[in-house]
């Protein structure tokens, strides 16, 4: 299968063996040096409409700005290739959800899944895919 990401960034793939799971099922490198199995550029984004609503007002203690509380819904998907033999594509959670509620078949869309964390935290990768 010919993988295309549809996401605004580069996804890195590790393997499980560059990678330490906790009790919280947190994904983190064993070192930070750990190379991708693949990594998957950019080829453009896919996006579902997305429609929001003001639904209140938010104070916060010890800052002077009152927020807008929205709430947010999610409609079509936008710039979403339709399936073609032998390609999928990486797409966001709620493109694939806004997909699937819309009626376009998910077999080809793969959400990253088990999120890799480096020494500092930060979101560097996964190890693997998910569907919905």
């Amino acid at each position: 299968m010919i993988l295309h990401n549809i996401t605004p960034h580069a996804v890195n793939v590790f393997s499980y063996e560059h990678v330490t799971c906790d009790k919280r099922g947190v994904f983190t490198l064993v070192s930070d040096d750990a190379s991708p199995l693949l990594t998957l550029p950019s080829e453009g984004v896919a996006r579902a409409t997305q429609r929001e609503e003001v639904v209140g007002d938010l104070a916060v203690d010890g800052c002077e700005v009152i927020f807008e509380v929205l709430r947010m819904s999610y409609h079509e998907p936008v710039d979403l290739p339709e399936p073609q033999a032998g390609h999928g594509y990486v797409v966001s959670f709620i493109t694939a959800s806004a997909a699937k509620a819309h009626g376009r078949s998910t077999d080809d869309l793969f959400v990253v899944a088990h999120a890799v964390r480096n020494s500092a935290g930060q979101i560097v990768g996964c190890t693997s895919f998910s569907q919905v």
